[in-house]
């Protein structure tokens, strides 16, 4: 038998499966209902094996011995003409092994334990309906497909790159939805599972459909478990149940008919991936739909260019991997190094982790020769932190002007010779760093700078992508996917922001640029320069291969169409409105200081904020997170807590850019969504394992992420200010704001809040702070307003 944590059942172990010819059996022949017969000893082999774990493939293991010693011999001796004749020999033989061992499986008499024998009957219907081929039609009823029967890749190949992706749109509309996957999952269980013999009663069957409903509906890391699937069944009903094992016998059956048949004919018929708009949210596709979308996507890239057919037979360079992932109207190619090593290492045995480990400690050691580059949310807060400071000089609030930029297909335009050359300058320069501790064959950079250079040079040459079965070669730029491919494009991008920007570059220009990867923004309080580097950038930099998206730019002000001709195509958004970039909402109004509360800026939402909008593009909270009804309370709680502080972040609570007001704000939208993640989790659990009715728990867990939020804050900004009531208040608003929107499900634990948050509003003993806070939990954020909790 299983234990109890294997049985466990999630959908993510489904996704990404092969292109297998969907109109075939679901079933392979090394599988359980196929390779026994529907005889009366096969069904008690089929009981042994469930109930058991005694295989029926032992015998099977045993006679097939020799056929796997015969090709093993001959795959060792030289391809003559003997051998090739030998090996027509061979295939007849490997038939009639197949019928020999097929014949002796079925004919071994099999002894079943007396717990488990009324199952034999259910085992030989199961054996007998299995075989029949009906998969394909009820697929076509349920689930319809309408395609051109030719999909011949010369027909494709005289469609021009437009028409491809016209038609590429159109087919990612056509996922399957979930309802439909379940009615064609529910009219092949019914001819497996006769409801008769396999649940005694149509309340079991229905009841056990529905579970099977819940679990199409979960998300990517979603678990569920046996338990639940079996829940509420009457166990009295089923026929085939023995006496005292009951329930155990059902798990096991359920857990085997999930686990080896029922996922065995989603991955067939199938494709199963996650959307780039919609986070954990899983998306069904036939796999014929699939398959033609993949060759589209494919001849697209080598319509552009970007790809090329693999000719060469040298077997040096990195081979990747590539998969696609859908997108709102286009598909995006995902590659990725599934071992990683090379083929063939170059000389002095460098890996790839060695050599990041060394370009990482170069960029963090010199960061100046990676120009306006930001490696994460730490360095963008101390770039803003530096800005905000020195323009603070005026006596009035300060305008402020934004452009953001994004460069279009970054890491496909990348010029290698380019950057090796640069690669090579930055090495130099860096020479005398030390790395030892990163590596104990080198001492500092200039010992291993050759092997770098020899590394990246061997990696980039002869590069394969493996897709579909074929191989194409890379005709430009490097792989996105590859562990080095950020930092080089940090690299090659800071020789450029140091040539063609010297004074943002080193920081001395009174304006701001940073940049993450390939997304640049630029602030400044002068409009004209703002226009300057819109326009610079939009020219492009062929020497570097960084040409811009104009779709994708965006600014806060009316661009002039005297800059350039594209200019249409930009987004330009309200002056007064915040300005979003990597997650956040930068202001677009600066005050003359942010020292005091009581002061001017004290009233008012000044600084930088969560960006709360991508909740409202994906719709549901579910998408978001992983639940689960197996997952504890204190698993649930240890989630939470850490959600909370990579949501904590120092650039949105620094009082030296931050508003009190904007504190008080940030600390109640943080604790809004905690608050919407912790219903989400609660509703899907057992209904005996809710908190709605347990609510002493349901408040000392609310207290709990409420001090965890405050040491978070107060480690990183040690001051009198956000103190622990103010804090627990918020966070208590929050919660009870949400809780609201169920009041059915929670009343107690709501009307318990409020009288808490009364109290504790009393505790601040400062009618400012109060006024404060009310003022600051006024709105709720019209990101989360929509908020689905399914």
């Amino acid at each position: 038998m299983c234990n109890q944590e294997s049985q466990n059942l999630s959908l993510w172990s489904l996704r990404y499966s092969s292109n297998c010819a969907v109109k075939s059996h679901p079933f392979t022949c090394s599988h359980l209902l196929q390779y026994l017969s529907s005889s009366q000893t096969s069904a008690r082999k089929m009981v042994r094996e469930i109930f058991h774990q005694q295989s029926a493939k032992d015998t099977y293991k045993r006679l097939v011995v020799r056929r796997i010693n015969l090709k093993k011999s001959l795959q060792n001796q030289k391809k003559t003409k003997e051998t090739s004749e030998f090996m027509k020999t061979f295939g007849f033989l490997h038939r009639d092994f197949q019928e020999q061992e097929r014949t002796l499986i079925c004919q071994t008499k099999v002894s079943v334990p007396r717990s488990s024998r009324k199952a034999i009957k259910l085992c030989k219907i199961i054996l007998k309906q299995s075989k029949k081929k009906y998969y394909y039609p009820l697929l076509n009823i349920y689930c319809p497909l309408v395609l051109p029967n030719n999909f011949s890749d010369d027909i494709i190949a005289q469609k021009s790159t437009q028409e491809l992706v016209e038609e590429n749109a159109r087919y990612l509309e056509m996922d399957t939805s979930k309802t439909e996957v379940f009615l064609f999952l529910r009219a092949v269980i019914r001819r497996i599972l006769p409801m008769k013999e396999t649940w005694g009663c149509g309340k079991n069957e229905s009841l056990f459909l529905k579970h099977i409903k819940s679990l199409l509906t979960m998300r990517a890391y979603d678990k569920i478990s046996v338990e639940e699937m079996v829940d509420g069944l009457i166990t009295k009903d089923i026929p085939w149940l023995s006496n005292g094992h009951r329930l155990k016998m059902l798990k096991t059956f359920v857990f085997w008919f999930l686990k080896d048949v029922l996922y065995v004919i989603i991955r067939h018929f199938f494709y199963i991936t996650e959307h780039s708009c919609f986070r954990n949210r899983l998306v069904f596709y036939r796999k014929e739909l699939w398959k033609s979308i993949v060759r589209n996507g494919v001849t697209i890239l080598l319509n552009n260019k970007i790809w090329g057919y693999n000719l060469s037979t040298n077997k040096e360079g990195a081979c990747f991997r590539c998969r696609f992932c859908p997108k709102s109207s286009s598909i995006r190619p995902i590659i990725y190094l599934p071992v990683a090593k090379m083929t063939n290492k170059p000389a002095g045995k460098m890996e790839a982790t060695i050599v990041l480990k060394i370009l990482q400690h170069i960029c963090k050691k010199c960061p100046w020769l990676i120009g306006c580059a930001a490696q994460g949310i730490k360095e963008i807060h101390l770039k803003w932190n530096k800005f905000v400071t020195a323009s603070q000089s005026t006596a009035h609030d300060l305008k402020l002007f934004f452009v953001k930029v994004d460069a279009d297909r970054c890491f496909d335009r990348i010029p290698v010779d380019k950057l090796l050359e640069v690669l090579k300058l930055i090495l130099q320069k860096a020479g005398s760093t030390k790395v030892s501790h990163l590596s104990p064959t080198y001492r500092k950079v200039f010992d291993c700078s050759e092997e770098i250079l020899l590394f990246v040079q061997k990696s980039l040459e002869n590069v394969s992508i493996t897709c579909m079965g074929k191989k194409y070669a890379k005709l430009e730029g490097i792989p996105q996917g590859w562990c080095l491919s950020k930092i080089l494009c940090d690299i090659l991008y800071g020789d450029m922001e140091i040539k063609y920007f010297p004074s943002l570059a080193s920081g001395t220009s009174s304006d701001l640029l940073v940049r993450f990867a390939d997304d640049f923004l630029f602030v400044s309080s002068n409009q004209l320069n703002a226009e300057n580097f819109l326009r610079t950038m939009h020219n492009g930099f062929p020497e570097y291969g960084c040409f811009i998206n104009a779709r994708k730019s965006q600014t806060n002000f009316l661009v002039s169409t005297n800059l350039f001709i594209n200019c249409e195509k930009i987004t330009e958004q309200q002056q007064a409105s915040p300005f979003p970039w990597f997650g956040l909402l930068f202001p677009t109004c600066l005050p003359p200081s942010f020292k005091d509360g009581k002061i001017s800026g004290g009233s008012k939402l000044y600084g930088v904020s969560l960006d709360l909008s991508r909740y409202k593009e994906i719709g549901s909270i579910r998408d978001c997170i992983t639940v689960g009804s197996t997952i504890p309370c204190s698993i649930v709680s240890a989630t939470l807590k850490r959600n909370l502080r990579l949501r904590l972040l120092p650039i949105c609570f620094d009082p030296e850019i931050n508003t009190t007001l904007r504190i008080l704000r940030n600390i109640y939208e943080v604790a809004l969504v905690i608050a919407s993640q912790w219903i989400a989790h609660d509703l899907n659990r057992f209904p005996r394992r809710r908190l709605a009715r347990r609510r002493t728990e349901a408040l000392f867990g609310i207290e709990l992420l409420a001090k965890a939020a405050f040491s978070r804050i107060r480690k990183q900004f040690p001051a009198k200010f956000p103190s622990r009531q103010v804090v627990l208040w918020i966070f208590y608003k929050a919660f009870s704001t949400k809780l609201k929107r169920r009041l059915n499900q929670y009343k107690s634990i709501v009307f318990h809040l409020s009288s808490v948050m009364q109290h504790q509003l009393y505790k601040t003993h400062h009618p400012q702070m109060q006024r404060l806070l009310k003022h600051s939990t006024a709105v709720f954020p019209d990101g989360l307003k929509h908020m689905s909790m399914k």
